[in-house]
């Protein structure tokens, strides 16, 4: 299949491989790659239907998607240690705890329709905290706040606003509505 269509790629760390999503309908979307073009696989379900921003863990092993709040295993695209954290822990209560709230699908569908919380993530190198942006609204009024930054301790289930919410601009790209903020740990 090659690079041809390839989106949002990734090196995975500690490797020579880059992963990355292709955008050709009824075909599996995540792959893998050695960085000489050679060695594609294609990663499996549920992960490898995992599109948009990832963040592949430090040690190479695994990767998050941010809309799902799930980390998928490279090896096999099964779930891996982080599963829906958005139903698993107790993060969405912390954010409406911040007065904010995730904003609807049916209001803004988020990069490529699975939602605006989260939009990029980024895992730190130790692996103990994720960093994401996110469309947020008001808790109460439902209005849309914008764009914010956060992190996710993983060990102590805890959410921390770091910036924003800065105003949305709408359409920030041709196709899609998200953040291009795409936060990333400096290692």
């Amino acid at each position: 299949m090659g690079l041809g269509s390839a989106e949002f790629p990734h090196f995975v760390p500690g490797t020579q491989r880059v992963l990355y999503s292709i955008g050709i309908p009824g075909v599996p979307a995540r792959r893998i790659i050695n960085t000489d073009g050679s060695g594609e696989v294609i990663i499996g379900l549920p992960g490898g239907n995992a599109v948009a921003h990832l963040a592949p863990k430090f040690d190479g092993t695994e990767f998050f998607q941010g809309a799902r709040m799930t980390s998928y295993l490279i090896a096999t695209g099964a779930p891996a240690t982080l599963n829906d954290l958005k139903h698993t822990t107790t993060m969405m209560t912390q954010l409406g705890t911040l007065g904010l709230a995730e904003v609807p699908t049916s209001e803004i569908p988020g990069h490529g329709g699975q939602g605006t919380f989260a939009l990029s993530a980024d895992w730190s190198r130790d692996g103990a905290r994720l960093v994401f942006d996110a469309l947020v609204a008001d808790r109460t009024t439902g209005a849309v706040r914008g764009i914010a930054i956060f992190t996710w301790d993983i060990a102590a289930g805890r959410l921390a606003l770091i910036h924003g919410p800065e105003p949305f601009m709408g359409q920030r790209t041709n196709h899609f509505k998200y953040s291009m903020g795409t936060p990333k740990w400096i290692p």
